[in-house]
């Protein structure tokens, strides 16, 4: 019989998800599932939960949001290990690509359903300091929207809404620093509004950010805003949650395997909306690959057992 870990962040969805977990481990238990349930207690305590706790061949299961499963997919990659998503924090948008219910109940019901299959992930670079990226990386007022978040701010607001009121927050008060990136040997210079690259389609709760990426590719989407006027940001954001604004004449799409990051000024970096770093950043699409039960039925599990 198969072995499950569930790696649990009690804080995701603001608290909620502690509750909630009591509820679904009681139904767990009723299927007669093998499994053992561990709490994280700090930031990364999720990687060194999935390295270290319990055997190779045992599942890991993140139990929260974006920022659980990256950390989960971080230990997971150290330890050549597989993991799975229960997605029940605000945005969830990693679990989008696989079509994983937000349901704890249908989760479990399903877990035992699901396949193995490997996917990309993006290795991030800062001052020697590496951590793997699963759905997305982003700077601009996104960046400022998970450095507010982190602070704490918007506390009692969930999902799109608490994005789109910290987004407006920080969008007051953005200005366009000069940047530099370097996608694949070329340099583009402009004025950053927006930075968002990735292997996700959305992130920020929805906001349909890179319509055609996906965690099977082997090259990253990216999309950059240059020197969008204050007035206009909240015209694009609109675009952006639609996923209709790469026809935009402010707005530039590339898939690339690597890119340098650089601005005249430090600005913040975020993965998954919770690893915050300062640039200059190097990114590249990783060797190693990331296993993850997925959904049979989904279009990424179809794809990459038809390859």
């Amino acid at each position: 019989m198969t072995g499950y870990i569930f790696i649990v962040n009690p804080e995701a969805r603001g608290g909620k998800v502690a509750k909630l977990w009591d509820k679904t481990e009681k139904y767990a238990k009723s299927l007669n599932l093998d499994f053992e349930v561990v709490h994280t207690e700090h930031i990364n305590h999720a990687i060194d939960l999935a390295r270290d706790t319990g055997s190779k061949n045992d599942i890991r299961v993140a139990v929260g949001g974006d920022g659980t499963a990256q950390e989960v997919a971080n230990g997971c990659i150290q330890s050549d290990t597989t993991m799975t998503l229960f997605p029940l924090g605000n945005g969830n948008d990693y679990a989008r690509n696989f079509n994983f219910s937000p349901d704890s109940f249908e989760s479990v019901d399903s877990l035992i359903h699901r396949k193995p299959i490997e996917v990309s992930v993006i290795e991030v670079e800062k001052d020697g300091e590496k951590r793997y990226a699963i759905n997305h990386v982003s700077l601009g007022v996104s960046g400022a929207v998970a450095e507010s978040k982190f602070n704490g701010e918007g506390k009692w607001l969930l999902g799109h809404a608490k994005y789109q009121y910290l987004a407006f927050k920080n969008l007051i008060k953005w200005k366009n620093p000069s940047s530099r990136i370097i996608v694949d040997g070329e340099e583009i210079q402009f004025n950053l509004s927006l930075l968002v690259m990735g292997l996700g389609y959305t992130f920020g709760a929805g906001y349909k950010v890179l319509p055609d990426a996906s965690p099977d590719q082997d090259r990253m989407h990216m999309i950059w805003a240059d020197n969008l006027p204050r007035r206009k940001m909240p015209g694009v954001m609109s675009l952006l949650q639609k996923g209709t604004h790469i026809a935009h004449p402010q707005i530039y799409h590339r898939k690339a395997k690597e890119i340098l990051i650089e601005c005249d000024e430090e600005i913040t970096a975020e993965l998954e909306g919770e690893w915050l770093k300062k640039t200059p950043l190097r990114l590249r699409v990783a060797n190693e690959k990331l296993k993850i039960l997925a959904m049979p039925e989904s279009d990424i599990y179809k794809r990459v057992t038809t390859q």
